[in-house]
């Protein structure tokens, strides 16, 4: 079962409540979530005030009898629907385990947890499912012109690091086709840890996904802390806006992706990561 730490519960608090708060101002019992609150169902505990619609996923069933338990505690039951399955799989097939969708076409605030990483640590048969999630997820907020926020919660270990390399090889060079050379960039962040590789990656994919379906990325931020048994973890917020009028929104800054900066979570702040790569100088692209 999932267990919650300080720093996570601080970036809870702390960072995604105020963002929900303001996302949707005072129109909160229209707020459909979709994500995995664990057993205690802390994150709707916490975002409660600001939440209508719940839809809670777990592979596990006593979590979801747990979770069952929690809800009737909260006097929230009536406005919970359980889906039973990896939310993958969910995302992917519109329905769970039991054959059941969900009872919402569309979601406002989204909360996936991606502990085994975005690429996962298993056989190749697993290397793309949590990015194929995302898509479809993006795919269904698409259909139905939905605007939303998503948090996005990954662990991961030194695998896979080759796709982070060769992700960056390739801004590099979309960069030095716009005149500006980023080589002591790129450069910086092959010598640091994992942590900024993923800083960059993800919120790439994101909006390279994002904007295939009409979604502005019109706001990130990236946080990294030591989960449970120090299993070290990257917590990002994605402000996902539907664009009516372009097909195509505009990209998300190449320079702006590698110098948005990263933050630390302890136990009891956030702070600015103190390390921070070389400034790409030239004309912004």
């Amino acid at each position: 079962m999932f267990v919650s730490n300080p720093p996570k519960d601080l970036l809870r608090r702390d960072v995604d409540a105020p963002i929900i708060k303001k996302k949707f101002e005072n129109n909160y019992e229209n707020v459909t979530y979709f994500g995995m609150p664990g057993p205690e169902m802390l994150d709707v505990k916490e975002w409660l005030d600001y939440l209508g619609f719940v839809i809670a996923v777990d592979n596990d069933l006593s979590a979801l009898g747990v979770m069952n338990m929690t809800a009737a505690s909260l006097k929230i039951l009536d406005r919970v629907q359980f889906l039973r399955g990896d939310v993958e799989s969910i995302l992917v097939n519109w329905q769970d385990e039991d054959d059941e969708a969900p009872l919402r076409d569309s979601f406002d605030v989204v909360n996936l947890d991606f502990v085994g990483g975005i690429m996962g640590f298993g056989e190749d048969a697993d290397h793309d499912k949590r990015v194929n999630a995302i898509r479809e997820l993006l795919r269904h907020q698409r259909n139905e012109t939905t605007s939303f926020i998503m948090f996005l919660t990954i662990g991961f270990r030194e695998k896979h690091m080759d796709e982070y390399d060769r992700k960056l090889r390739h801004i590099g060079h979309e960069l030095d086709k716009l005149g500006l050379d980023a080589t002591p960039t790129i450069e910086w962040y092959f010598s640091h840890p994992p942590r900024h590789k993923l800083k960059v990656y993800v919120p790439y994919i994101v909006d390279e996904i994002g904007r295939a379906n009409r979604f502005r990325l019109d706001m990130y931020k990236c946080f990294y802390y030591k989960g449970t048994n120090d299993i070290p973890m990257m917590h990002f917020v994605f402000d996902m806006e539907y664009s009516v009028e372009n097909v195509s929104p505009e990209r998300l800054g190449l320079r702006a992706l590698l110098d948005c900066p990263l933050f630390i979570a302890h136990q009891d702040h956030v702070k600015a990561c103190p390390n921070h790569p070389p400034p790409i100088l030239g004309a912004s692209p």
